[in-house]
């Protein structure tokens, strides 16, 4: 098989332009599956939708629609206005989709890991704040656009545009995507010590069923909290590659540190590469969906009534994210 690096730069934009948007078709068909779908879970049974994260992945779902239907338009560097605010709105709906999704991180880390409650009031705020946030931090870009007759900070790769960049998208990008992989790694370790101890009680010859009440809740938990744990999953998978590649780019620029037309090659392949991973972002947040516990539920309930089911199932902890938590026979068996 032969290197990227042998490819034709001609060839490669065209494997991208013939590739990715199929892709990228695929992405707005799932996620307009996954909000109608969540629509109808609404409107036929609201109690199932009450979850802080299924609330706010529906929004995020949305926020990542309209960032894929803007990624169809091929903007006119020469008419720079235009040019500048449909790149303006990518980016705010780009970085509204991540913010949201760390919002779920962000209940994650308070109910599972410290074990504490989030206010109601807290939670409407999450979604109209996160839209606004990256409304206000993406006019600077858009300022600086109109005022300099670029596309959207694309005319160059100076030190001050890098800044731009920076402060309107990547730099809060950043920050909300580490933040998401800190959240995963410390849930992913709970469940796994809590798995242990499930073995060594087991080795030990103790009967799991004797858990106390509180050890039953924290297994349940553990079960919710592994499907929530998808959504944070998937801005790390799509934008990661596009925001490491910018972050070398930003390098080179500061530091010069290869040669400018090999490192603009190395560069031009990483683009490419990172735009096919952010097409998948629709399929990825699909995939995070069907985990989500609402749905799980909701097809549990559904084989039920269509009698695919005999609706046996045990007592499941009903997990709020806002902190509440009570067993109910609402989740099906995970």
């Amino acid at each position: 098989m032969p290197s990227m690096s042998n490819v034709p730069d001609n060839d490669l934009e065209e494997l991208e332009l013939t590739i990715t948007p199929y892709f990228r078709i695929a992405s707005i068909v799932i996620l307009l599956i996954v909000i109608i779908s969540a629509l109808l879970i609404w409107i036929w049974k609201k109690e199932l939708t009450s979850r802080t994260s299924f609330y706010l992945a529906f929004w995020s779902s949305i926020c990542i629609l309209v960032y894929h239907g803007f990624g169809f338009f091929k903007p006119d560097a020469a008419v720079p206005v235009s040019c500048a605010l449909l790149n303006y709105f990518k980016n705010v709906s780009k970085l509204s989709a991540v913010i949201v999704t760390g919002c779920i991180a962000f209940n994650l880390h308070r109910v599972f890991i410290k074990k504490s409650s989030v206010s109601p009031t807290v939670v409407r705020w999450y979604v109209p704040m996160s839209i606004l946030f990256s409304i206000l931090v993406s006019t600077p870009g858009l300022a600086y656009s109109l005022h300099a007759h670029t596309c959207w900070l694309r005319s160059d790769y100076k030190a001050w545009t890098m800044i731009y960049w920076w402060v309107t998208s990547d730099l809060w990008m950043f920050i909300v995507l580490t933040y998401c992989l800190v959240i995963v790694i410390l849930v992913f370790r709970i469940i796994h010590r809590e798995r242990q101890e499930i073995k060594r009680l087991l080795k030990s010859g103790n009967n799991p069923l004797s858990y106390s009440g509180s050890r039953r809740k924290e297994r349940e938990y553990n079960r919710v909290a592994i499907r929530i744990i998808m959504y944070p999953i998937v801005p790390i998978l799509s934008f990661t590659p596009s925001l490491v590649t910018f972050t070398i780019r930003t390098i080179q620029v500061v530091c010069h540190p290869m040669s400018e037309e090999h490192f603009q090659d190395v560069l031009d392949h990483c683009n490419l590469a990172a735009d096919f991973v952010c097409s998948w972002t629709g399929i990825f947040a699909g995939i995070a969906f069907m985990c989500d516990p609402v749905v799980s539920a909701a097809i549990h309930e559904i084989r039920v009534k269509y009698g695919f089911d005999s609706g046996a199932q045990k007592p499941q902890l009903r997990m709020d994210e806002s902190g509440s938590s009570d067993a109910v026979d609402m989740l099906p068996i995970l």
